[in-house]
């Protein structure tokens, strides 16, 4: 099943830049394999006896830890969100890109230009976050093309990386991205070969798998 964009259903001008990126990038039409969740076909409980455990081990430590996930506003969480871009230097095996770099002022300045709000059903950016009461401590910046999501920011606080509140984000996420009334049928998050070991084992418990957009009918 091939994922539509859906830029013919609606006049939407927003997510010019997105779109744009989305072929830039290389990932829609120019070869580069990326890693894709078909969303109809997520469910935790199926896999390997490992696989299974797991995901139920990370989701039970999530609501052990008193965690929650909600859409929030990043113009009023901007030094949380510096707070985890800085808790730890490396990550997966390498350094931050630029993105996760940016200061106090820098943020605040992207954040501007942020709006709050879903004027197309197809085509929106919504900040998801994991709370920790009111603290924030993870976040996933989502993007929404048509039938496609993407992760295009993932990031969690080193303090909390272990109490499985990163999984708990993707299980929630998921499960609202298919119970929408104009429902995503795939969720992609960046290359299929990036990241180090830690970050490749964590996609394909996330039931991420390798894929080059467009898919082929």
């Amino acid at each position: 099943m091939k994922p539509g964009l859906m830029f013919d259903k609606c006049e939407c001008t927003t997510m010019a830049k997105e779109h744009a990126w989305l072929f830039s990038s290389g990932y829609w039409g120019g070869g580069k394999r990326c890693a894709l969740l078909f969303l109809p076909m997520y469910d935790p409980d199926v896999g390997t006896r490992k696989e299974r455990y797991w995901c139920r081990h990370n989701l039970a430590m999530a609501k052990e830890g008193g965690y929650t996930v909600g859409i929030f506003n990043p113009r009023k969480f901007v030094r949380e969100i510096y707070a985890i871009n800085k808790s730890k230097e490396i990550r997966s095996g390498g350094a931050m890109s630029p993105a996760y770099r940016r200061t106090v002022d820098e943020l605040i300045l992207e954040f501007n230009s942020y709006e709050h709000k879903v004027e197309c059903e197809y085509h929106w950016v919504l900040w998801y976050g994991c709370f920790e009461g009111e603290k924030l401590v993870a976040y996933i910046r989502l993007i929404r093309m048509g039938e496609l999501a993407i992760y295009a920011r993932i990031l969690g606080h080193r303090d909390h990386l272990d109490n499985g509140c990163m999984f708990l984000m993707h299980h929630i996420i998921s499960k609202a991205l298919l119970e929408l009334p104009s429902p995503v049928k795939y969720t992609m998050y960046g290359a299929w070969a990036s990241g180090g070991e830690g970050l490749q084992f964590w996609k394909k418990r996330c039931q991420f798998l390798p894929a080059t957009l467009p898919l082929e009918e």
